[in-house]
């Protein structure tokens, strides 16, 4: 894990996507696809997976892990909780790849 700021951090680097070659596009799910338990597979699995969880905890303050891997489900699906679990799931995922 980077010890950089995440405002420094390059996540090409960190999820290892390819630099050169054709654009590459991603989607992720939008609100309304979370879930209590999304993204604790990977991040027991990948440590790559945990780094993301990990920034995503130091960059927004707050435990996003906990709020991911066990809710409660009604602060979970807040519009100002969501994006960023959502975000942090999909990309934990998109590094286990």
């Amino acid at each position: 894990m980077s010890t950089e700021p995440a405002s420094a951090l390059n996540l090409h680097r960190l999820l290892d996507l390819p630099t050169t070659g054709p654009p590459l596009s991603i989607i992720f799910p939008g609100q309304g696809a979370q879930k209590v338990g999304m993204g604790q597979d990977v991040h027991d699995t990948f440590s790559v997976s945990r780094d993301i969880f990990t920034l995503a905890d130091a960059a927004s303050g707050t435990s996003v892990s906990d709020l991911c891997f066990h809710g409660p489900a009604d602060a979970l699906t807040a519009t100002e909780n969501a994006q960023l679990a959502i975000l942090t799931a999909s990309l934990a995922y998109l590094a286990a790849a």
